[in-house]
């Protein structure tokens, strides 16, 4: 889930993503991937504890929208710090 919500969010910015060089593009991506993955690991270990406590399937349903959300914030940041770095290398 956190995966996919980093590939939709990377074309959903691709108009930012057009204006910066290869390596940054890399970079980014990287920084993405690697970000998804742990959140899997870290959603995945989670639910495994929720589990344990056998929690109603709403409990479980309104975790996974607050992780998703979680996960969406941050890679906000993330494009956000981009588009900062960005705008001030315009200047330099």
């Amino acid at each position: 889930m956190a995966l996919f919500l980093g590939y939709v969010f990377i074309f959903s910015n691709l108009n930012r993503i057009q204006e910066q060089s290869i390596l940054e593009i890399c970079i980014f991506s990287i920084s993405i991937e690697l970000f998804s993955i742990v959140s899997i690991v870290l959603l995945n270990e989670l639910f495994r504890w929720i589990h344990s406590f056998e929690l109603m399937k709403f409990g479980n349903v309104v975790l996974q929208v607050i992780c998703a959300y979680i996960v969406f914030v941050v890679l906000d940041k993330i494009v956000g710090q981009q588009t900062v770095f960005q705008d001030n290398r315009k200047w330099e």
